[in-house]
């Protein structure tokens, strides 16, 4: 009879213990930082070009500014424009020549990727 009570009781004290110890308390909950960092330079070791990119309000890359090993500006630059559901990249070879320009669909349910070489 005491071995009863005692399996019991040390039964008991398990599924008390395990209940008490799966609450989920709401100050639990760990929300992830935003991060605001955005890549402003990048430097190629190979060949020590760089570029400069520019964000526009919303951390959205809109201009990848290209530099050659000594620091001159280049002619060439890469844009990036946004509508609803498309990302348009656009590559200038130099300030108003288009040699390049690939628009993305940004809808997971369409498939797309369409580009254009123009030299």
């Amino acid at each position: 009879m005491k071995k009863r009570i005692l399996s019991l009781a040390i039964g008991l004290l398990s599924i008390t213990a395990l209940i008490t110890s799966c609450k989920k308390h709401i100050d639990d909950v760990v929300s992830p930082a935003t991060p605001t960092c955005n890549v402003t330079s990048v430097k190629n070791l190979e060949t020590k070009d760089s570029t400069v990119q520019k964000f526009d309000s919303q951390n959205r890359l809109i201009k990848a500014i290209w530099y050659d090993k000594s620091g001159n500006l280049l002619n060439s630059y890469d844009a990036y424009t946004y509508d609803v559901n498309k990302l348009t990249y656009t590559f200038y070879s130099d300030a108003t020549t288009i040699a390049q320009q690939t628009q993305y669909v940004l809808n997971p349910l369409t498939v797309f990727c369409g580009t254009q070489n123009t030299h």
